[in-house]
């Protein structure tokens, strides 16, 4: 049977804001439509910046999430680890009411650069052990901050297994960007489903071992009818000029300007700032993904980038998926 994970980033935007309401609102819908058409969601979630809310006492935006976090699981969603290390040394200005960032421990690797391998466990440690204070559950799947798993490599991948991690999910094939504050290059890849970890998170191994990748939907090459693709794209086109291009009250963050130089993201799909047109696309990519002898579909969006039409798009998508009889899954019905 085909299987699809429906995962999300819970995270605030990182342009400062304490934005926090936005993803409450936000991911309370996600959790309604989830209801609605009776789909499990995977939430990695973003366990520093709780730590960081107890440090400097702002205890209505930690006790929200923390409520929201347990409906979550309430609910029957999945919640696995999320972390993002510039959220170690975060500093806040009570004046301003907006977080101070070092831009330059945005990845693991950055902390050990700067810190070594020890004090970047324990930064991990620190995250993943208030994670399973708060929920009660000890992960089995791991997300790194902005997907940036090279650099200490097999540091990173021996931290996952020491604390017994069993999937990552931080790769997406062909994924390339270049900025000053972060690097990503998983263009080697493989076009697979899942993979066993040995070395590196972009290779496959030849041996079973403790750490899988399940890696984040690619489209391996877009071959079809060229009336269908005709078709396709006209219905795209046309949606696309008639809708509505008017701000949404529902996004009020910016993602951290990484300085970002050249990048490359590959055929995909994402309930992200996603539009009406941008149905016709899912559907299609998915019907696709699943023609290439491919069976496991891992989807990646963030509840903070999911705007009203956004959250439209992913009800109508969550409806299909029933119509086809596509399973809805999480990493623990992996196991």
């Amino acid at each position: 049977m085909n299987k699809v994970i429906l995962s999300f980033d819970y995270e605030i935007y990182f342009d400062g804001k304490n934005d926090y309401q936005s993803l409450i609102d936000n991911t309370n819908n996600i959790l309604s439509i989830a209801k609605m058409h009776r789909v499990k969601c995977v939430f990695f979630i973003d366990s520093y910046y709780l730590i960081q809310l107890q440090n400097v006492n702002l205890k209505a935006p930690y006790d929200a999430i923390c409520k929201q976090i347990k409906q979550m699981q309430a609910e029957g969603h999945e919640v696995q680890y999320h972390f993002h290390p510039h959220w170690v040394n975060a500093v806040f200005d009570h004046d301003q009411q907006e977080w101070q960032f070092d831009k330059s421990e945005y990845s693991y690797s950055d902390l050990v650069n700067r810190y070594g391998v020890q004090k970047a466990n324990e930064a991990f440690e620190t995250g993943l052990k208030i994670f399973e204070q708060i929920c009660a559950y000890k992960p089995i799947a791991f997300r790194a901050g902005g997907l940036s798993v090279q650099g200490a490599e097999q540091a990173f991948i021996d931290v996952l297994k020491q604390h017994q991690f069993k999937y990552d999910s931080s790769v997406l094939p062909q994924l390339t960007i270049k900025a000053k504050y972060l690097n990503i290059d998983h263009q080697s890849a493989p076009l697979k489903d899942q993979w066993y970890i040995q070395d590196s998170f972009l290779n496959a191994s030849q041996h079973a071992t403790d750490l899988i990748e399940i890696p984040l939907m690619k489209l391996n090459h877009y071959k079809g009818s060229l009336l269908v693709k005709l078709w396709t794209s006209l219905k795209y086109r046309f949606l696309k000029s008639i809708e509505s291009k008017r701000k949404s009250k529902y996004i009020t963050g910016k993602p951290m300007d990484l300085q970002i130089q050249s990048f490359n993201y590959p055929d995909s799909i994402t309930f992200d700032l996603s539009r009406t047109a941008e149905l016709i696309i899912m559907k299609r990519y998915t019907m696709l993904f699943f023609k290439q002898q491919r069976q496991l579909l891992c989807m990646i969006a963030h509840p903070k980038s999911m705007d009203q039409t956004a959250q439209i798009v992913m009800n109508r998508y969550c409806q299909w998926l029933s119509k086809k009889a596509y399973k809805v899954i999480g990493f623990t019905d992996l196991n």
